[in-house]
């Protein structure tokens, strides 16, 4: 099956096929590596009901300390090349990395979200935006020192036309920071369904190798890149191998495997981040001022 599209970046039409959900199929370009998923066999309306199903704040507050643990590490990234100055946390969901970065530095924090609750802000402390970040581009006065895009441009029908559009709102040598689920992960292999795919919501797929790319097709100088995914979520997401065993054997697979799976992967776990093995990537980029 081939795919009659052409790549967003890097414009050529030479896709293969890698991976099938259900009617969704994931397309990858040969060249550059980003992958899309292409959802014409699934009904607009089933698409957006499972979408629906994917967000949901009492869920997203049990994994609170999950996400403070990797916020606080994207803060900590950013503060060795920015401490201070005006930041835009673009599509920043419930507002917890906005919270963060407001508490733990020296930045003016503002936030544009314009479909979930900002359920962690104090909208006196922050600037809320309830605008499509397309939208808030064309009205928009202000220049900002850093640019947060968290899990965002995967969602994006065309993240190509956004990062072209984030470089007129950056100030000279400003910072683009963006993390994205990296599906050349080694959890991305290992899983039976890795649950990063979120087919009916994520547009595209990014590997450190294809973000790298687009930002560099802006001019973007590439400062920093990781990988990077918490023991809960890699354990979930290999857990998920076993679950259609009977119960003995289940358990008895994940004694024999999956424990001494955990151990060495937490001992491994810096050589395979470096690697850029991890289940997401981390990239930060600057606004090249000469181009």
């Amino acid at each position: 099956m081939k795919s009659k599209r052409y790549c967003i970046i890097c414009e050529k039409r030479d896709f293969r096929l890698i991976k099938s959900i259900g009617e969704y199929k994931i397309f990858e370009c040969k060249n550059c590596q980003l992958a899309y998923t292409d959802s014409s066999k699934v009904p607009l309306k089933q698409r957006l009901e499972q979408t629906k199903l994917l967000y949901n704040l009492a869920e997203y507050k049990k994994g609170i300390k999950k996400h403070t643990q990797k916020f606080l590490k994207i803060l900590n990234i950013l503060k060795k090349y920015k401490k201070k100055g005006r930041l835009l946390d673009v599509g920043g969901g419930y507002g917890l990395f906005s919270k963060i970065a407001l508490e733990h530095s020296k930045f003016h924090v503002e936030i544009i979200e314009p479909y979930l609750e900002t359920y962690f802000i104090n909208q006196k402390n922050i600037k809320t935006h309830k605008i499509k970040f397309e939208n808030f581009i064309k009205t928009t006065k202000r220049r900002y020192d850093v640019i947060i895009m968290l899990d965002i441009l995967e969602h994006i029908e065309d993240p190509d036309a956004i990062i072209e559009k984030v470089k007129k709102i950056l100030k000279v040598s400003g910072i683009i920071l963006v993390s994205l689920p990296n599906y050349k992960s080694l959890m991305a292999y290992l899983s039976k369904n890795w649950s990063w795919w979120m087919v009916e919501d994520h547009k595209y797929h990014f590997s450190p190798h294809s973000i790298d790319i687009l930002m560099k097709k802006y001019n973007f100088i590439r400062k920093f890149t990781t990988t990077y995914e918490s023991s809960i979520d890699l354990k979930r997401n290999i857990d998920g191998n076993f679950e259609d065993l009977p119960f003995p054997i289940r358990q008895l697979s994940k004694l024999v495997l999956l424990i001494p799976f955990m151990l060495i992967y937490n001992i491994l776990k810096p050589i395979l981040w470096y690697f850029k093995l991890g289940g997401l990537t981390i990239g930060l980029y600057m606004k090249n001022e000469k181009k």
